[in-house]
């Protein structure tokens, strides 16, 4: 179950987070492989765009990995606050043969 506290601590970084990966993954489709591969560095039209294909797929990989390692960090924030759930949900310690009722 969500707790009003987690869910609010979440909102943030999932509220600026996603706008600055869609940017960043605009930017690495047209903005930055223009400005990181100049026309005057590549001998012929054909190798310019192979260079700045390259940049692309390097920048939207590092995109890939960056979201990646954001999904693990969420993933391991929900497992902390699940456990820390069932710690504080614990009345006391149990014996195998001790029954609550």
């Amino acid at each position: 179950m969500w707790r009003q506290g987690s869910r609010r601590g979440l909102l943030l970084p999932v509220a600026v987070g996603l706008p600055l990966l869609g940017g960043l993954v605009l930017a690495s489709v047209f903005a930055l492989p223009n400005l990181l591969v100049p026309a005057d560095l590549a001998s012929s039209p054909e190798r310019l765009v192979e260079l700045r294909n390259d940049v692309r797929g390097t920048l939207i990989q590092a995109a890939g990995g960056l979201l990646l390692v954001l999904a693990a960090a969420a993933t391991w924030r929900g497992l902390h606050i699940n456990r820390e759930g069932q710690i504080t949900g614990v009345r006391g310690p149990r014996s195998s043969g001790q029954r609550t009722h």
